[in-house]
């Protein structure tokens, strides 16, 4: 009878997390292809290739709070290609917007969770008469430092984009309801449609 009820929570627990964790997948369109998972799209200036993907890199709760697409944008023209935070939206199976968060939005997201964190530790520790040491506040900032630096690194950049250059990193968007299967991420005036 254990043996049932250890199986029945470990099958019940694997299905929560593929639940969970399930990435939208292009579904293709009219003048998109569809590349391992990704939306590759091409006109005179600039080839497109969109794709929802996890973050995996500190900070490791990001995915808690946010949609995150990897996108490439590469200037195809003889000139330079402008592209803002404007460009790109995302939409939700029921129409509702969402634009693209900036690193310091997220910053102050996650920056604020992670200063919650240290005072509920504080509390918490002081009924034991122990404070939370200079060690646990070090490496909560060194982590954090991290976390930055693979913000910084890793996300998308606006501005120009050089003849034959490109630009490619994490697109962040508010965290959609668990409830969406459809999401369609906007570029200019081209729709990428994606479903679980």
């Amino acid at each position: 009878m254990k043996t049932l009820l250890r199986i029945v929570l470990i099958v019940v627990l694997m299905m929560l997390i593929t639940s969970c964790a399930s990435r939208y997948l292009p579904v293709g369109g009219e003048g998109l292809m569809v590349v391992n998972d990704a939306y590759l799209y091409q006109d005179n200036k600039a080839e497109v290739v969109a794709q929802n993907r996890y973050w995996v890199r500190e900070p490791q709760n990001l995915n808690d709070y946010f949609t995150t697409f990897y996108v490439t944008v590469k200037n195809r023209s003889g000139k330079k290609l402008d592209v803002q935070s404007s460009d790109f939206a995302l939409l939700d199976q029921d129409g509702n917007q969402s634009d693209p968060l900036s690193v310091d939005q997220i910053e102050n997201i996650l920056l604020h969770n992670e200063l919650q964190y240290l005072v509920i530790k504080n509390i918490e520790e002081q009924d034991d008469r122990k404070m939370v040491t200079i060690n646990d506040q070090t490496d909560t900032l060194e982590q954090w430092r991290r976390s930055k630096r693979n913000l910084i690194s890793d996300s998308f950049t606006f501005g120009d984009i050089f003849p034959n250059a490109k630009r490619t990193g994490y697109l962040f968007f508010p965290k959609v309801n668990i409830k969406n299967d459809e999401l369609t991420l906007i570029y200019k005036t081209q729709q990428m449609k994606f479903r679980r």
